[in-house]
């Protein structure tokens, strides 16, 4: 048995909802609802059951600073062809963010976490698209691409755990690791 795990640092609601209400205006898009918006730090899928406490105790010895960020931009994944997930851009201008996804991924490997090793991108994910005109989608990106969404102090991280039904994944946390 397994949960299906990742690690985030949890968003203001204002800038949630800023957000949710931006990517609703795209027509062919599965929007993430405001509430389970966040910046994924790291995914670490299916988590054994006999891994959870110590993955909470590795994660729970990580002493995160708080620094500021901005959501900003909005740009694809999956390619100018076949762009799938649409996201915020995030700015780091302490350059922090690296160093807790990477603190945050070794404790994960500490606790016997396989991680894939793609590099870590910054990102607040909006939506996947499901269909929609690339046209609208091109506009879109025109017209948002630069809009700065606000500033937010991220300040520790949560572990949360993700269940997929048909209506999309339901985010809970489980274990959060308060910064200073």
């Amino acid at each position: 048995m397994a949960k299906r795990m990742f690690v985030a640092i949890e968003l203001p609601e204002d800038l949630r909802n800023k957000l949710a209400a931006t990517a609703s205006g795209l027509s062919g898009l599965k929007a993430v609802p405001a509430p389970q918006i966040h910046l994924t730090l790291c995914f670490l899928g299916n988590v054994p059951l006999e891994n959870d406490a110590t993955l909470r105790e590795t994660l729970s010895a990580i002493v995160p600073t708080e620094f500021p960020l901005t959501a900003q931009g909005i740009g694809t994944f999956g390619g100018s062809r076949k762009p799938m997930v649409l996201w915020a851009g995030v700015e780091d201008p302490e350059n922090a963010l690296p160093p807790l996804a990477a603190a945050v991924r070794e404790a994960a490997q500490t606790a016997g976490i396989a991680i894939d090793d793609r590099p870590f991108t910054p990102h607040i994910t909006l939506g996947r698209r499901r269909g929609g005109s690339p046209a609208k989608l091109r506009i879109f990106l025109r017209e948002h691409g630069e809009e700065t969404f606000g500033p937010f102090t991220a300040c520790g991280f949560t572990l949360f755990e993700s269940v997929l039904t048909p209506d999309g994944a339901i985010h809970t946390p489980v274990l959060r690791v308060p910064g200073p």
